[in-house]
């Protein structure tokens, strides 16, 4: 026997959910386009073309506008990452509109008075999502490591805490400043400065003095901060 079957309930109501979900947003990679510093949101382009309706042809989402940045942060504690054009990142769609919370101080609930779940327009920004082909270089599986690269993908400095030894390590072509952002008191250099300091003779009236009646040792030298010396 032919024909066209009528489709069963269940068969309409699987195809029913299947076009739902099909346009149910929860997670997209994306790229930053621009970002804004005073408010920490992002302009972002997803990285997933989309089918046009009546083409069926896979065309670019429109870009993303001020989206909020998710930066790691409790109360007064955050680690800020400085985010550029071009960064990867996670999108996150909300549940609700994010119209009225973004409106807000954020600190008591809100009506979002929209229907809309899941929209393009409710998206959450998380740095840090790139593709497996194209990994943090130079990665130590054995270390925890910061790391901050120029332009040019060269690393500019990086703190890093050993994994076999322990050692808290800060690598930098830069300056290390503490206490101040101007701090300008260069710090001495121990192991030179004994060596110079044992040796030390000055003029007296009966001729040159002897060296030190108290020569310094390795016990006036720390045992657990080391500095670079020029040329090392």
């Amino acid at each position: 026997m032919s024909g066209n079957r009528t489709p069963d309930l269940s068969t309409i109501f699987r195809k029913a959910i299947a076009v739902a979900a099909a346009g149910l947003r929860v997670m997209e990679p994306a790229k930053v386009i621009s970002y804004n510093e005073e408010n920490q949101t992002a302009t972002v382009l997803s990285l997933f073309k989309e089918a046009d309706s009546t083409t069926e042809d896979a065309k670019e989402l429109p870009q993303l506008i001020e989206c909020p940045v998710w930066h790691l942060r409790v109360g007064l504690a955050a680690i800020y990452l400085p985010i550029r054009p071009g960064d990867k990142v996670a999108l996150l769609f909300a549940d609700k509109s994010l119209d009225n919370w973004q409106d807000s101080e954020g600190e008591n609930p809100i009506d979002p008075q929209d229907t809309r779940t899941h929209d393009l327009t409710d998206a959450l920004v998380i740095p840090g999502m790139y593709s497996p082909n194209d990994p943090i270089p130079n990665v130590d599986p054995a270390d925890i490591r910061i790391v901050l690269y120029d332009t040019s993908g060269a690393i500019r400095s990086q703190f890093y805490l050993g994994g076999d030894t322990g050692d808290i390590v800060l690598l930098s072509e830069n300056l290390l400043r503490l206490g101040a952002a101007l701090a300008s008191q260069q710090a001495i250099l121990g192991n030179l400065f004994m060596t110079l300091y044992n040796a030390h003779i000055h003029s007296t009236g009966v001729g040159p003095s002897g060296p030190p009646a108290v020569p310094m040792s390795v016990t006036q030298l720390s045992e657990k901060v080391y500095l670079q010396a020029l040329g090392d």
